[in-house]
């Protein structure tokens, strides 16, 4: 049993074990630069300056530098600028010249403090930098909570509210005492009630799945799975039309390696929403291609641009709101998201002859 985490969380992590998360690849070689070629040309300025009375000074200077270099490019290229302002000034400023020989007293001191300095200065701005990251960070996901939290209290508000009322209408006309509703008005409006339940438990149970991909608490129990048998037991899942789908999905296919539920619930989210848009084209084929197998469920409807596919695996986005076309939005991301857990690829293609069409790819047993 794995528990996998999604990968929002597994990039906090690596963004945390970086040396700087707030530095960029060009502020560092900023940085650097400014240690290989900045602080040696600040010495060779120096050099007419250089006396006993000015060291100090000059000293002052090579702070400055490593400060500004702590902030450009973080704690590595500072401390070893402070280092390295150390050696040139011994060498090209303090007597005896060009000579790592140190014969007063008072310049080893001035020099040992400065490297104190430097690089305590160094660790400040790295540390302030990395407090105020992380502060970032965390507003970006108190807002990101935020977001989320509207966008449940807004799919709670319709995608709940609206079977909700279908079968409390349904009920309260079957309770009616007055009237002798006819058998096929009594079957209709169970009916009725039967559809609006189906609805509210598809919809707690999106929520639910959502809840446990984004809190990192999706269990994966691996094990050998027979194609055939999971495809059949997702459009049963789904039922309604679901369960008369053209299946192209041999018998004779490679066992794959992946969670039997998590892999069912993928492909009935799949084909509801393939049946969202195109009842009569919606079929589900699968084929081995070297090491993995590819189930692809694909419709004929009016497809997704490729330039909002990235869109299609966010939480609570609707890409079609026109009447009829009603979700909460969630049923790919939860398909990605499990897929994510199993190792599994969910990918989108164009269908040939319009529509769209999304693959799984599994790894073999």
């Amino acid at each position: 049993m794995t528990d996998v985490r999604p990968s929002a969380l597994r990039q906090v992590d690596a963004h945390r074990q970086t040396e700087s998360p707030v530095l960029s690849a060009r502020r560092k070689a900023v940085a650097w630069a400014i240690v290989v070629v900045g602080l040696p040309t600040l010495t060779m300025a120096g050099l007419p300056y250089r006396s006993d009375d000015s060291l100090a000074v000059v000293m002052l200077a090579y702070v400055l530098a490593v400060v500004g270099v702590a902030v450009i490019g973080g704690i590595a290229p500072a401390v070893t600028g402070a280092f390295a302002s150390f050696a040139l000034a011994n060498f090209f400023l303090t007597e005896p010249y060009y000579t790592f020989e140190i014969v007063s007293r008072k310049h080893v001191v001035e020099l040992l403090l400065f490297v104190v300095v430097s690089v305590l200065v160094s660790v400040s701005v790295e540390v302030g930098a990395r407090n105020r990251a992380a502060q970032a960070a965390r507003a970006r996901a108190l807002l990101e909570t935020d977001r989320t939290r509207s966008a449940i209290l807004a799919a709670v508000s319709h995608d709940l509210r609206t079977p909700l009322s279908s079968i409390k209408v349904a009920v309260s006309t079957l309770r009616q005492p007055d009237i002798d509703w006819s058998p096929e008005e009594h079957a209709e409006l169970l009916a009725t009630i039967e559809v609006g339940a189906d609805r509210l438990d598809g919809v707690v149970t999106n929520l639910l799945a959502l809840t446990r991909i984004q809190a990192g608490a999706v269990l994966v129990r691996e094990q050998p799975v027979v194609a055939d048998e999971v495809v059949a037991r997702a459009l049963i899942s789904v039922g309604g039309y679901a369960t008369h789908l053209p299946v192209d999905v041999p018998e004779d296919l490679p066992t794959l390696m992946a969670d039997p539920d998590l892999l069912e619930r993928v492909i009935a989210n799949l084909v509801a929403n393939a049946l969202r848009f195109d009842l009569v084209g919606t079929s589900i084929r699968a084929r081995a291609v070297d090491s993995r197998v590819e189930i692809a469920v694909r419709d004929h409807g009016p497809g997704v641009p490729p330039e909002r596919w990235a869109e299609m695996f966010t939480a609570f986005r609707r890409l079609d709101e026109r009447e009829g076309h009603t979700g909460t939005g969630l049923g790919l991301a939860i398909a990605r998201g499990f897929c994510d857990a199993m190792g599994a690829t969910l990918s989108a293609t164009k269908t040939p002859g319009g529509g769209l069409t999304m693959t799984i790819g599994l790894e073999t047993a």
